[in-house]
């Protein structure tokens, strides 16, 4: 009886020795990975390219988490936009709302992007706006434009403008009921 409570603690200890390498395994991966947990640290952006490139980059390492992680960036967002977007993302339909955001807005899509590339800037004065092209797996490509607004030299993000020249702010002011 003395032997099997010793081959039992034996063997739970090493079922524990196992896990614990295991989740030590799966947070090295995390961190090697980068994703949405990996903290952006506040920027002041002299360059709208640079802005949208490293958004994007960002944004691409954890597509499940990035969205619920965009409070990292809200001092690159313009304002008005990020309240609308922070208010939009609180409804659902469970919550007996007739309008929620049901897709993923910096995507354009339901479903996960497999790259994205950055094309042309225009800048005109303090305004700059800044061509996406994403790349889906199954669904090919969708391009945007990303809409940015300069003031002492730093650059937020004020909007994006969708292929059939819908914009995320209306969108989010629709949603919100805030037309």
């Amino acid at each position: 009886m003395e032997k099997q409570r010793v081959s039992v603690a034996v063997i739970l200890l090493f079922l524990v020795v196992i896990l614990e390498s295991m989740a030590d395994l799966c947070g090295a991966e995390e961190k090697k990975h980068g994703g949405a947990e990996e903290k952006h640290a506040a920027v002041q952006y002299k360059d709208p390219t640079a802005l949208v490139k490293d958004f994007y980059a960002w944004y691409m390492k954890d597509q499940k988490k990035s969205l619920a992680g965009i409070s990292q960036w809200k001092d690159n967002f313009e304002e008005k936009l990020y309240e609308e977007l922070m208010e939009a993302m609180k409804k659902s339909p469970a919550e007996n709302n007739s309008l929620w955001l049901d897709f993923d807005p910096f995507l354009n899509a339901q479903v996960y992007a497999t790259s994205f590339t950055t094309g042309k800037t225009s800048r005109r004065n303090n305004t700059a706006t800044v061509a996406v092209s994403l790349k889906y797996e199954r669904e090919g490509k969708q391009s945007l434009k990303v809409f940015l607004i300069g003031s002492g030299g730093v650059w937020r993000i004020a909007n994006l403008i969708y292929d059939d020249n819908t914009t995320l702010y209306r969108i989010l002011r629709t949603i919100n009921r805030k037309n």
